[in-house]
């Protein structure tokens, strides 16, 4: 049993929204959000993927590239001063340039409103509606770790989370919390449930799952975030499909116990694993 008194909890929050057309309203409502969450106490707010930006990569369309920013653009620089007036470090997924590239990005702001980390999708998906390679570069600075509200967090943007190699990375150097950021539709929420709940049970860690709300109707993100524990047991009910918040609680009992219980980082077997690290493309069995 867990300590639910326990002196080193953190809540944490999972924002979800339905972004609209218009960018910057969509960031005074994300602020908005921040300061809802600073007055219930909570030390970690978190957004979904691409959280201030209406779901462009659902058709190729070159005037999507419009809405890249560079990190000192004013999307991060709004939720940087928000951060810091409030006292609330963030995870804000965004749409980044940096020279000739463009990344589905993450920022991590910590609760000075300083960006201690920028994780940039690695695994980026070619799917009808999901036309991100169009847009996005594959990220190249690898998994990225930061301090932010007391715990060592990390994230994995939706896709990356069927990858299972980026949470153990992350839980290797020494992850508390891996924030995954989403934008799922249709009927794939039991999907997800069961990738991130093994995620977070295979590695130790605590899982938050954000994702976006609304939509067109013929892609209807339908938001249900919720919070894993290191045992992959749903932490408290899971978000509905309106937007606003959802609460949770981190305890550093729970990274504790399951690491003592089921030490599995401990025995694992490196030396046997180079087929994980063979770059020649593999047949599916017949």
């Amino acid at each position: 049993m867990i300590n639910e008194n326990a002196s080193k909890s953190k809540t944490v929050a999972a924002i979800q929204v339905g972004p609209g057309p218009d960018p910057q309203a969509n960031i005074e409502r994300c602020v908005e959000l921040i300061n809802v969450a600073a007055d219930q106490g909570v030390n970690l707010a978190c957004f979904p993927e691409l959280a201030h930006l209406p779901w462009f990569p659902a058709q190729i369309d070159e005037r999507g590239f419009e809405l890249a920013q560079p990190l000192d653009g004013p999307a991060i620089s709004a939720i940087r001063e928000a951060a810091q007036q409030r006292g609330v470090a963030v995870v804000f997924p965004f749409f980044e340039r940096d020279g000739e590239r463009c990344y589905n990005s993450t920022a991590l702001i910590d609760e000075h409103g300083e960006v201690r980390g920028v994780y940039r999708k690695l695994h980026v998906p070619q799917l009808p509606r999901w036309e991100e390679r169009h847009y996005f570069s594959a990220g190249d600075n690898g998994f990225v770790l930061a301090q932010l509200a007391g715990l060592r967090v990390g994230v994995q943007v939706a896709w990356d989370n069927l990858f299972p190699e980026g949470c153990r990375a992350l839980a290797l150097a020494g992850a508390e919390l891996i924030v995954a950021p989403t934008a799922n539709c249709g009927e794939s929420h039991d999907l997800w449930l069961r990738a991130i709940s093994a995620n977070a049970l295979f590695n130790g860690v605590y899982v938050l799952r954000v994702n976006r709300v609304g939509g067109a109707p013929e892609q209807h993100f339908y938001g249900r975030s919720f919070l894993v524990d290191p045992y992959g047991d749903l932490a408290g009910q899971e978000a509905g499909e309106a937007e606003g918040l959802m609460l949770g609680e981190l305890h550093r009992e729970a990274l504790v116990l399951i690491r003592r219980e089921f030490p599995l980082l401990r025995d694992r077997r490196p030396d046997q694993y180079a087929a994980i690290c063979d770059n020649q493309d593999q047949e599916p069995p017949e």
